[in-house]
């Protein structure tokens, strides 16, 4: 028998480009693998196996190569933001990839979170040729999931105190 788990959040972002699904569910069985996305649940019920997080939830960002980054023009002037000690490395880590969106989202006028989100990760895993596993959440791929808390929930942005952990 296949064990089911659920994820609820204030937001989840497909990876795609769906607007974000306000207080959605996403199911996966034990491995990962996204068997589906329950959407618009107008007031949350407790399911078995079910957790429930205060932020939003993604895929998991897929990682490039560093001069790939730049196949997205609209990041080029963002440039500057990265680390210094990012230029040593051939690929940012899911991590980095967080701490540079968090920068790009605190500049005035930056592109919107649902984009940035979009980029590193449909985008990058068409860019990267894994599309068929990663990036969305779509039944069947095995995407990752990762939570973002401490956001500003009226504008659907980063924070300076907002912070990223892997779920699955």
């Amino acid at each position: 028998m296949h064990s089911i788990k659920r994820f609820a959040a204030h937001y989840i972002f497909q990876g795609d480009d769906l607007p974000p699904v306000s207080g959605g569910i996403l199911e996966t069985d034990e491995n990962g693998t996204i068997i589906g996305l329950i959407k618009h649940m107008d007031s949350m019920k407790e399911m078995a196996r079910m957790k429930f997080f205060n932020g939003i939830i993604c895929p998991e960002f897929v990682f490039l190569p560093k001069p790939h980054l730049f196949y997205f023009p609209q990041l080029k002037k963002y440039e500057d933001l990265l680390s210094n000690d990012d230029d040593q490395k051939e690929e940012l880590s899911g991590k980095k990839i967080f701490d540079w969106i968090k920068k790009i989202q605190l500049i005035q006028d930056s592109p919107n979170l649902k984009d940035l989100i979009n980029l590193f990760t449909i985008k990058s895993s068409i860019i990267a040729g894994k599309q068929e596993m990663l990036g969305s959440f779509v039944p069947g791929k095995t995407p990752g999931i990762i939570f973002i808390d401490k956001i500003n929930y009226k504008e659907l942005r980063l924070t300076s105190g907002s912070s990223m952990r892997k779920i699955i």
